[in-house]
């Protein structure tokens, strides 16, 4: 086996798998009017955001 193929192969597999979590994160945010009330009522703290949207904070966090 070639570990630099391998290595590589994984390191594709990462940055993919990276970017369609980032594109799940993205509709979450959109889905839930995250970003549509910080574009509405500008910048928020997670806090101020969660009560705002009425979200839980640890999610608005996450």
């Amino acid at each position: 086996m070639d570990e630099q193929k391998i290595e590589a192969l994984s390191e594709r597999v990462l940055v993919e798998v990276n970017g369609a979590l980032s594109c799940l994160t993205i509709l979450v945010g959109h889905r839930t009017g995250l970003y549509k009330n910080l574009v509405d009522d500008g910048p928020a703290t997670p806090a101020e955001l969660a009560v705002r949207t009425g979200l839980s904070q640890r999610y608005v966090e996450e």
